[in-house]
């Protein structure tokens, strides 16, 4: 169930995730900003064809390199000897990844933050019971246990507790704002509780695009050709709308691109092949394609 609920969260936060790095503003709308922090890997848990072998896969956006994210190259990656084995809640800032892991020396769970250049970590946090979620926004961390929130400064390492929040389940960050979703309108559209980064709430409101320069951009969910399949969708003035893609998996905008997975029809819910297209859905080209490694 974990793992499903984690998975669940990667698609909506991959889904709807912007990087801003290198773009200009065309018109008097702000950009919407996601505090990423751009590196040079897309991280992802994938599923292979050995039964429970689910490794943390690194995928060069530059080159197309998909490795596993454990450094040891003697190292099968399919059983708990792998530190990185059955990975279920993890973030990254740059090239450094932040993963949930049990410390078998202190028996508590905690943050396990790693470099992936250098290939070095360590344990920078630690916490009674599982976290729910694992998210960033520049260099901070938010995450919650239980009924009890955080954000965690990751160069300070000073620990922000949310005195209340309107739920335990955060969509997304963008532009300083938190939202949190706190249920569902009678059309199935989430209604989320948007506060400030100390849980300080502005409004509420409804919707499912983002916004990226000139255009709104939103997808429309579960369209067929297998599970969380997309038609992506954009906009100028947030009322009429242009289809751009037709039934892609799981993406995120970097850069000047928008890099999406294939759904994948033959493996329903798993994903062989990374694509990238131009902001308009053009200029499409197939970034890694490997049947013996796929995306849950």
């Amino acid at each position: 169930m974990k793992r499903f609920v984690s998975t669940i969260l990667l698609l909506s936060f991959l889904f709807l995730s912007v990087s801003c790095g290198g773009r200009t503003q065309t018109d008097e709308r702000p950009l919407e900003d996601f505090g990423r922090v751009e590196g040079d890997y897309l991280f992802k848990v994938a599923s292979t064809r050995t039964a429970g072998f689910f490794p943390l896969l690194k995928y060069n956006v530059h080159n197309g390199e998909c490795l596993p994210v454990c450094p040891d190259i003697f190292c099968a990656h399919n059983d708990e000897n792998c530190f990185f084995y059955n990975v279920g809640i993890f973030t990254n800032i740059g090239n450094t990844l932040y993963i949930e892991r049990l410390d078998n020396v202190t028996g508590r769970y905690g943050i396990y933050e790693f470099n992936v250049d250098n290939g070095t970590g360590n344990f920078i946090r630690y916490n009674e019971e599982p976290m729910m979620f694992l998210t960033s926004y520049y260099r901070y961390l938010f995450y919650c246990v239980r009924n009890k929130c955080y954000r965690f400064d990751t160069e300070s390492k000073e620990l922000y507790t949310f005195p209340q929040t309107p739920s335990t389940y955060i969509e997304r960050i963008t532009n300083g704002n938190i939202y949190w979703r706190t249920d569902k309108n009678e059309n199935g559209a989430p209604i989320y509780a948007v506060t400030d980064l100390d849980g300080n709430v502005k409004i509420e409101k409804t919707d499912n695009f983002i916004r990226f320069g000139k255009y709104y951009y939103r997808g429309e969910f579960n369209v067929g050709g297998g599970v969380f399949a997309y038609n992506m969708y954009r906009s100028e003035d947030n009322e009429n709308w242009e289809r751009i893609a037709e039934k892609i998996g799981m993406g995120m905008f970097l850069g000047d691109r928008i890099f999406y997975f294939d759904p994948n029809v033959k493996k329903t819910g798993k994903h062989t092949k990374l694509y990238s297209m131009a902001m308009d859905g053009t200029d499409v080209r197939l970034v890694v394609d490997d049947e013996n490694i796929s995306m849950e």
